[in-house]
């Protein structure tokens, strides 16, 4: 029984702790639960209360999915508008953060997979900075590699960046 609880436990506190803040590095498993921080609020006579602030991360949602070309990262023109919708959602709501995960097709080495992943997650990123969102708003810009294949899918369906968005308050 300790062991299960221990096991709920620490996830729980590490998922509760990320969500305080908007620059932890990958939020995908995050519920919409409330996390609450205690900050010190000096008062008049200089005497410190805690108060609480509440804040909170909305699961993520995928908002597009660009495709790539076989062993390649640049953005080609329906890539472009995907990107363009979404950035300007993304500007237009500042309480949103990103979250980009790159992939890639079965084809060739663990290494050079994973690079060519990181690569896509960061063409995808750079584009959408240029488009106007602030760098800051990417809390998780990953790439997989080709360790999250879609099983049903064609070779040019896993070459991939999943575009995600949570909303945090």
């Amino acid at each position: 029984m300790k062991k299960i609880s221990l096991l709920l436990i620490v996830p729980l506190i590490f998922l509760l702790g990320a969500c305080t803040t908007p620059y932890v590095k990958d939020i995908s498993l995050l519920a919409s639960e409330k996390v609450i921080e205690e900050t010190p609020e000096i008062t008049q006579n200089g005497a410190e209360n805690a108060t609480m602030n509440c804040h909170y991360c909305t699961l993520p949602v995928i908002k597009g999915t660009v495709l790539f070309d076989f062993n390649s990262y640049k953005i080609d023109a329906v890539a472009k508008t995907i990107l363009e919708k979404i950035a300007v959602e993304i500007c237009e709501s500042p309480d949103k953060i990103l979250l980009l995960k790159g992939h890639t097709d079965k084809v060739g080495s663990h290494e050079f997979n994973q690079i060519l992943s990181e690569n896509r997650a960061d063409a995808v990123e750079d584009y959408l900075v240029q488009a106007g969102i602030s760098a800051d708003r990417f809390v998780s810009v990953l790439g997989y590699g080709k360790t999250l294949l879609l099983s049903n899918a064609s070779d040019h369906e896993n070459r991939r960046v999943v575009i995600m968005t949570s909303e945090c308050k």
